[in-house]
């Protein structure tokens, strides 16, 4: 709950209200007007594609005692019989809004960014906290600078653990966020390629990613450091108390690999002190052992049973899109379309790499996004990686992937670039894919999911 003063004290601009009563509390604070009941707060939010001025009238019939509007349109919601709050930037209003609900909440909050491998870390320790808490998370990867707020804003008194997903791609996000969801506990799971269009290089992302351990220290909160990663292991030196995580080094939390299951799936144990546990994930690739591990670590050193983690982890399911296998008639599929950059790339390789039952390994890929200038550098260099994980047949579309068809031209690869999606189906529906294991990638734009689409369709 907030109440009508505390919010006048948060922001940082003056605001203007209309019908003002200082002692009022609202119960709830939201930007979707289907959410509102009654004693909401609602926040007119303006998107790419809405403008939540355009639902106050159905926020107030759903119950809301109060809105924020754009300061310069209040005279035009004046005459309600409800609240007005007038902000410079409703966005702006939406982020110091959550961090004051934030300062209400007795939960512990974990903060988790990194270049790969974040919404899969987040979705891991929420499963293994919600085995015996209750937990509010990250949805998706609403990670940005609504997300996060909106994420602090669904918790309340009863929660225990905040598992708050944090992202940026542009200087100055990751600060902004984090300063608003104010962790106890911190973790950046790597530094890779990824937003170079605004962050330029890995420095960049570092630079950017470390806000989340400076606002998280600032509170007197602890920070969690993959030793593993050659950018991150520089900072242990700088950040007394930190606790190190590692799948090569010693460390106060570390994993081993132990093995894989015959179609991919990876065995580790977590150790930590004198305790162990050997855990068998449902979610492909090497990566996601690392991920596993990170998980881990942020919920022993809070508390949580082994037997939990262990529970936690092996009950996880692969979100939408994210290395989902399906059997098919004669094949096999993973899709992995929800996203993509170098370091994902490599990691779904390297899954189709650890499969023992098909003798053919298929790709159909779609451009990687946010690279800047090293667009053309990034995608030549997947040729090798595809040359190491034997794959037989390559489908390419997107204007950068024409760089990796020209890399590729030569090689044992069969590669094929089609400059659209009809034509890119059409050499599919002609090709046998009888005793394949095939993955379909790229970045959200290229809406790779359609591939996947047709292919089941093609496989049933």
């Amino acid at each position: 709950m907030i109440t009508v003063s505390e919010i006048i004290a948060a922001s940082p601009k003056p605001l203007k209200i209309v019908n003002s009563d200082e002692k009022t509390v609202f119960t709830s604070v939201v930007i979707d007007s289907r959410k509102v009941g009654p004693g909401s707060l609602f926040i007119a939010v303006k998107g790419e594609r809405f403008d939540g001025h355009d639902f106050i009238s159905e926020a107030i019939t759903r119950g809301a005692s109060g809105i924020v509007v754009k300061k310069s349109r209040i005279s035009d919601y004046s005459d309600l019989k409800v609240i007005v709050i007038g902000a410079a930037d409703t966005e702006i209003a939406l982020g110091f809004i959550a961090g004051e609900w934030r300062k209400h909440l007795k939960a512990k909050v974990f903060g988790i960014t990194g270049s790969n491998g974040k919404t899969t870390t987040k979705d891991m320790l929420a499963a293994i906290l919600k085995v015996n808490h209750n937990v509010v998370a990250t949805t998706a990867n609403n990670n940005n600078h609504i997300g996060v707020p909106l994420t602090i804003l669904e918790a309340n008194k009863e929660t225990e653990f905040l598992v708050c997903e944090i992202g940026t791609n542009h200087p100055g996000e990751i600060k902004y966020s984090s300063s608003i969801a104010q962790p106890d506990f911190a973790l950046i799971t790597n530094i890779g390629d990824s937003h170079l269009e605004y962050l330029i290089n890995r420095k960049g992302v570092r630079l950017e990613k470390t806000n989340l351990f400076t606002v998280t220290r600032e509170r007197g909160g602890v920070v969690f450091i993959n030793v593993d990663d050659p950018f991150l292991i520089r900072l242990v030196p700088k950040i007394p108390g930190a606790i190190t995580v590692s799948m090569k080094n010693p460390a106060d939390v570390t994993g081993k690999l132990l093995t894989y299951t015959e179609t991919g799936l990876p065995i580790l144990r977590i150790s930590s002190g004198e305790q162990s546990i050997k855990v068998e994930l449902q979610l492909f690739g090497k990566n996601n052992a690392i991920n596993a591990l990170g998980a881990a670590a942020l919920a022993i050193k809070c508390g949580i049973s082994f037997e939990d983690i262990k529970t936690g982890l092996e009950s996880l399911k692969p979100p939408k899109g994210r290395m989902n296998r399906y059997t098919l008639d004669g094949f096999d599929l993973i899709d992995d379309t929800y996203n993509a950059n170098p370091a994902s790339m490599k990691s779904a390789f390297e899954t189709m790499g650890k499969d023992l039952i098909h003798e053919k390994r298929v790709v159909i890929l779609g451009d990687m996004f946010e690279l800047g200038e090293k667009a053309r550098e990034k995608h030549e260099s997947l040729a090798e990686q595809l040359k190491i994980t034997r794959v037989k047949r390559a489908f390419l579309i997107g204007s950068n992937m024409r760089h990796l068809y020209n890399t590729l031209k030569g090689s044992k690869i069969t590669a094929e670039h089609f400059k659209t999606k009809e034509d890119l189906i059409e050499s599919l529906s002609n090709y046998d894919f009888r005793n394949s294991l095939v993955l379909v990638k790229g970045s959200r734009g290229m809406e790779m999911e359609t591939i996947v689409k047709f292919l089941k369709e093609k496989g049933n």
